[in-house]
């Protein structure tokens, strides 16, 4: 099924998905599935995972926009598309959301489930969503190999300083 398609039902039939999300998996779909044939299946999981946290970045400003808030599952995400399945049965990385106390940024995490591969973790906050500014998320790639979650983001409420958590990397 092409984007043009999708977007197409989406708009005149009204399916109930949010056309934001249905263009996110649409984009993403055969990025994330395509394997390279000279990879081994752990860096292609690697850089599957650096995608699916930016993907659940993306999904998380678009639930923002929808619905007020940040969700605290990927369960309630929907991301449907098959991503859903992909998260939750992947054999090299365990996901998952962490919300701030005050509700105002949501962090994903891509943590490694092997002690030879770096985890990542990606951080969307709310006064960018509100107020649009250059960069309303970012991704951050673990420096060494961990199969421990990432620190929480240190965000200020300026938006100029938000910094990778200890022992990660901007990526």
């Amino acid at each position: 099924m092409t984007l043009k398609l999708i977007l197409r039902k989406v708009v005149l039939y009204g399916i109930g998905i949010p056309a934001s999300l249905v263009l996110i998996v649409a984009i993403t779909w055969p990025i994330v599935f395509t394997s390279r044939p000279n990879r081994t299946p752990e860096t292609q999981a690697w850089h599957e995972a650096r995608l699916h946290v930016s993907i659940l970045n993306r999904v998380q400003q678009a639930h923002y926009l929808e619905k007020g808030h940040f969700s605290d599952s990927i369960e309630t995400l929907a991301l449907g598309g098959g991503i859903d399945d992909e998260i939750e049965t992947n054999r090299y990385y365990r996901y998952a959301i962490a919300l701030a106390p005050d509700q105002n940024s949501s962090q994903q995490f891509a943590i490694a489930k092997s002690k030879n591969l770096t985890s990542f973790t990606g951080l969307v906050w709310q006064n960018c969503i509100d107020e649009p500014v250059d960069g309303c998320t970012t991704l951050c790639k673990s420096n060494e190999p961990t199969t421990t979650q990432a620190p929480v983001f240190s965000v200020q409420p300026d938006l100029k300083s938000i910094e990778c958590p200890k022992g990660y990397g901007g990526y």
